[in-house]
């Protein structure tokens, strides 16, 4: 009769390090379908990093709300600064910096939300994000030599807020609240972009800004 030789204790260890990512280089893969050297760089650097992709993905929400805010603090302060160095016949550059920081404060309380009440970080957060795109429609009027009607977007701004309530409250829903959101403020915009073509000349820098 044949002898076979007795498996040795490292023999059944060799699945368990290869599922906990400490595959040696020397081992060669004994998977199905192997077929080159290519194969084995790709299995070796999967069982050494196993996390690899999933790291590189895995986006934090909060991070990119606080870089948001970070982003929107450095353009007030530009703005800020620009404002103290221009004459004051120059209007509306003071508006467009006060937009940046009622979208800082937003994006503070936007971050916030579980630690504070619905009403600051749903309702007000969103709040402050359309006031802000107020705010800089009207700089950019008040830049080109026109008044800003309050009393119109005053209503909007009221209507806004019980819209943002019923949908925080009475019937909480994050894709109407999305979709609510996304048509008003493309609804300033569109306002805002209106104007200055109406007003601009019709050069490509003019229609591309």
């Amino acid at each position: 009769a044949m002898h076979h030789p007795r498996p040795t204790p490292g023999a059944f260890m060799v699945h368990g390090r290869l599922a906990a990512g400490t595959c040696l280089a020397d081992q060669a893969p004994t998977t199905r379908g192997y077929t080159g050297s290519g194969q084995k760089k790709q299995l070796l650097t999967q069982a050494r990093h196993p996390t690899h992709a999933r790291r590189m993905t895995n986006l934090d929400p909060r991070s990119m709300i606080a870089m948001a805010g970070f982003m929107s603090a450095i353009m007030a302060v530009v703005l800020l600064f620009m404002r103290r160095h221009y004459p004051p016949s120059i209007r509306g550059v003071g508006a467009w910096a006060v937009a940046p920081l009622l979208w800082l404060v937003s994006t503070v309380l936007f971050s916030a939300r579980g630690v504070i009440p619905s009403w600051l970080s749903l309702v007000l957060a969103n709040q402050l994000l359309v006031l802000g795109a107020l705010i800089y429609y009207m700089g950019t009027r008040h830049f080109m030599g026109h008044r800003f009607d309050w009393r119109f977007w005053g209503w909007i701004m009221a209507g806004s807020t019980m819209v943002f309530v019923v949908l925080t409250y009475w019937f909480p829903s994050y894709t109407l609240r999305v979709g609510f959101f996304t048509v008003l403020m493309g609804c300033i915009y569109v306002a805002q972009l209106r104007f200055m073509l109406r007003q601009g000349d019709r050069s490509f820098p003019v229609r591309l800004v």
